[in-house]
């Protein structure tokens, strides 16, 4: 989804976004019950797994240190392929709520590649091939999966 902005090498080379620490636990990618379905029948053995109300995520443990990466991610990339859950197919792109009520679409400042781009550019892409609507829609389907805005998160884009 996001090949025309990112390349699989920038994504490959970095995986930023497959680690995480205490703080930023909150970033876990979250995703529905199929996507739990599929990344159950392709891990073996299944990954841990909480969560419920159709929205889980994995269980990650930090007693490794301080980082804990995705139990899909391996030495060749994420096992889940094309079929990884929503969160991870569009970050660094974040819909996220903001105090207002209304949602946001934001981009995460942690990813090396995408902070080179120019806004003009980000803008430019989250209108091709209809991204802001696909992210609102995602959005609409799944309110839970939607997370409070975090400062210094770059706003591209507020609902009216």
């Amino acid at each position: 989804m996001l090949k025309k902005i990112l390349s699989p090498e920038e994504c490959a080379t970095c995986r930023i976004c497959c680690g995480f620490d205490r703080d930023d636990i909150w970033e876990i990618p979250l995703f529905d019950q199929f996507e739990k379905a599929y990344i159950e029948s392709v891990m073996a053995p299944p990954p841990a797994i909480e969560g419920n109300n159709d929205i889980y995520h994995f269980e990650m443990h930090f007693d490794k240190g301080d980082i804990s990466y995705c139990p899909a991610l391996t030495d060749k990339g994420c096992i889940l392929k094309n079929r990884k859950p929503y969160d991870c197919a569009v970050w660094p792109f974040r819909v996220m709520k903001l105090k207002t009520g209304k949602r946001a679409i934001t981009v995460s400042p942690v990813c090396p590649a995408i902070m080179k781009r120019s806004l003009g550019e980000l803008m430019s892409f989250m209108d091709e091939d209809n991204f802001r609507q696909k992210l609102m829609f995602y959005a609409d389907r799944h309110p839970g999966m939607v997370k409070d805005y975090i400062k210094d998160y770059p706003i591209l884009y507020i609902e009216e």
